[in-house]
Order: C-alpha cells, then sequence, then structure tokens
C-alpha cells in the first residue's frame, strides 16, 4: 500500500505536510525568542541524528527539525466507502553547537467520521484536490497542538 500511496502522491504533486509546518513553526519560534532565521534553501536532511543535522545546517546554533512521522488516507472506522487523512508529524529544536534536545513535540491526527467524507474517486478527482485539503487541514489541526508546547519549553 505504501508504494501505491507514494504514486499517488507524486501524480497528483502532494506535497509533504512537514515542510509548510517547518516554515511556519519556525517563523512563530523566531519571533517569539527573538532569533534570526537562517535560510534553508531547500536542504533536507534525511539523517536520523544530532551531527546529520548539524552538518546539513553548518553555522547554526538551533535546528528546528520536522518529520512526518505517519500520512496516509483511509476508509473511515466503520464506514469502509468514505475516507480520511490520519497525518502525524514529530517536531524537535535542538541546539546544535552543545548537541542537545531544547524540545520535542508530537502530534497525530486520526480522521474522523463526517458527513461530507469523501469516497475513493471524490478524494482524487480533480488532481486530488480533496486530498489535498484533507491533508492541509490535518497538518493545521497538528501545527496548531504543537506549536504551544515548542513555544513553552523553547524559552
Amino acid at each position: 500500500m505504501t508504494k501505491e500511496g507514494n504514486a499517488i502522491l507524486q501524480m497528483h504533486h502532494v506535497d509533504d505536510p512537514a515542510v509548510a509546518i517547518g516554515h511556519s513553526l519556525g517563523d512563530k519560534i523566531a519571533a517569539n525568542d527573538h532569533l534570526m532565521i537562517k535560510d534553508a534553501a531547500g536542504v533536507q536532511s534525511t539523517g536520523l541524528y544530532l551531527h546529520d543535522l548539524a552538518k546539513a545546517y553548518p553555522g547554526s546554533s538551533e535546528v528546528l527539525d520536522v518529520r512526518t512521522t505517519v500520512w496516509a488516507f483511509m476508509y473511515l472506522p466503520f464506514d469502509f466507502s468514505h475516507y480520511g487523512v490520519q497525518y502525524g508529524v514529530e517536531a524537535t529544536l535542538l541546539d546544535v553547537q552543545s548537541h542537545r534536545l531544547l524540545v520535542s513535540a508530537k502530534c497525530l491526527h486520526d480522521p474522523k467520521r463526517s458527513d461530507g467524507a469523501p469516497t475513493y474517486d471524490e478524494l482524487l478527482e480533480n488532481d486530488a484536490a480533496r486530498l489535498k485539503i484533507m491533508s492541509t487541514k490535518a497538518a493545521e489541526h497538528c501545527m496548531a497542538e504543537i506549536l504551544p508546547q515548542l513555544l513553552r519549553k523553547a524559552k
């Protein structure tokens, strides 16, 4: 299923929500803590360790790492003909100079039953417009959930 899902995302140009979440969280944390954001110029690290992130962003004191942990569309509980989006994200703020974790927050948004839930065909019609909207809404939900955790602990 993962292979088919990835093919759908690629075919319909559905972007990973973590990128937008990362930009938004970075802006809000920087404004809150009076930090200057260094343009990452599209640099993305696939490494899982602090030293990988430090190498990807040389000269930075702190790095905000935002990763999608779960992203799937699936039929709704007890309604096998309508679909929703499940999305999970983890955001971690790291001090790369002292090699320590400053704060980490996670969110998992599960699809809920709703009268407007699309069928599989409706989800993918019009270049997967509904899938894109539902992914964005799930990401916004997670953004709102994890931002206060990051702001509270990042000081």
